[in-house]
């Protein structure tokens, strides 16, 4: 069973209880969310910390697909805010934009923007280079074929800036309507020009399979590494290396996990370890149809499986056999999003939790923000309590603490993205 979620009028102020959030080590001191006022429900997707100190923040608008008279009026939009919360600049993504994934700061200040157009259930790839007053310099689109995406199923799309200044972009690919076999990779200039573009056929390791949430990143070394997971009659976890000079992978590894699982993005240690996180329900069942862990939305594609707990991987390219730590003492179930790198060579994650099994009753999504040490030990793990449910997006470690985007859900239903610092501890300011 599937949860949709849906979302309708106006929300202005977010009041954090201190009393109320879960701590480990430390009180907890009160705070305001800054919302980002936004045309109308409006999701939080990544959040950027400018060279300047200043903040930018991608949303999404939340639309139905199904109903296309519904659908169409909410572009994505990019809001640039200083440190005191006030807003320089806030800009509608172009038409081939419409649906942002993610973006990404790229090292001359501009910001990479990738996502999809405006159609409902869209295969036409989006990119954008916005500069650092807002401007949208260059942009790309591409058709991209998904096999069963196009019939409601759910896509992804990665991107990064390489060493070598250039930009890859990775996401499932199909030849055809049974399935998303192929993990496809282009490369472009920072004008958006084509470098690169080819596919890894994965259907020769496992047949009949759906490739889902690859993610990308890039070691010290070079190599692109590309992580996500392969849904078949079993499940398996996937990393790839990707050559960055013949664009050729040196391995294509593949492992069968015991419970279907969905990952966060991929973050890479100092020492090239490819780290992520994933989550799903305890069950002996891989029909999709069966699991009652899964939330998903029509409108930013985006679907994750949640559980009791939280398994942390780490691989050099070897695909382990179990995770090295778990993730749990949180309310109920959740996920992890976003994976940050963090300075002392720890990790910041972002996501939601206490959210109910039974999806008959309605779950109090609370952010779930925990973090870890270099060996993927939890040293904190906090849930800042918010006036309604919230959902956690992305998080990223600033001078002082950490840098969180998030959306917020008013008592009435209304979505907007949010904003708060913590400190060290990951204690509200």
């Amino acid at each position: 069973m599937r949860t949709l979620f849906k979302i309708a009028s106006l929300v202005l102020m977010v009041v954090l209880c201190p009393s109320c959030q879960k701590e480990t080590t430390a009180p907890e001191n009160s705070g305001l969310l800054k919302v980002i006022q936004a045309p109308g429900p409006y999701s939080g997707r990544n959040t950027l910390h400018m060279p300047d100190g200043s903040f930018l923040v991608g949303s999404v608008g939340f639309e139905n697909e199904q109903f296309i008279s519904e659908y169409g009026f909410l572009p994505s939009l990019l809001t640039r805010m200083d440190r005191k919360g006030e807003v320089i600049w806030q800009v509608e993504l172009p038409a081939l934009l419409y649906e942002l994934w993610t973006c990404r700061l790229l090292r001359s200040g501009n910001i990479l923007a990738l996502g999809f157009n405006e159609q409902p259930n869209s295969a036409q790839v989006g990119l954008a280079i916005v500069s650092e007053t807002g401007e949208v310099l260059h942009t790309h689109s591409f058709f991209n074929s998904a096999g069963i995406f196009n019939s409601g199923d759910f896509s992804s799309i990665d991107g990064i800036e390489l060493q070598n200044g250039n930009i890859g972009v990775v996401m499932p690919s199909a030849v055809s309507q049974q399935g998303r076999n192929y993990v496809r990779y282009l490369e472009f200039t920072t004008s958006l020009d084509v470098i690169a573009d080819v596919t890894f056929e994965a259907n020769d390791i496992v047949p009949d399979i759906s490739i889902r949430r690859p993610s990308i990143a890039q070691t010290p070394t070079g190599d692109l590494i590309v992580q996500g997971v392969v849904f078949s009659d079993n499940t398996f976890a996937f990393v790839m290396q990707i050559d960055p000079e013949s664009y050729e992978a040196s391995f294509f590894n593949l492992f069968q996990m015991e419970h279907r699982r969905m990952p966060s993005r991929i973050a890479i240690s100092p020492s090239g370890e490819a780290i992520w996180m994933s989550s799903g329900p305890d069950l002996t069942t891989n029909n999709i149809n069966d699991i009652v862990g899964l939330l998903h939305n029509f409108r930013n594609q985006e679907e994750f499986l949640y559980g009791s707990s939280i398994e942390c991987w780490k691989t050099n390219g070897d695909l382990p056999q179990a995770p090295v730590s778990e993730i749990a003492g949180f309310p109920k179930n959740g996920f992890v999003r976003s994976v940050s790198p963090c300075s002392d060579g720890g990790y910041i994650l972002a996501g939601t939790c206490n959210i109910n099994s039974d999806q008959n009753i309605p779950s109090n999504y609370r952010i779930l923000l925990v973090k870890l040490n270099a060996d993927l030990g939890v040293e904190w793990l906090r849930v800042p309590n918010t006036s309604s449910a919230a959902l956690g997006a992305d998080a990223v470690e600033i001078p002082e603490g950490f840098l969180v985007t998030a959306t917020h859900y008013s008592p009435t239903g209304v979505e907007r993205p949010i904003l708060f610092i913590t400190n060290t501890d990951g204690i509200l300011q």
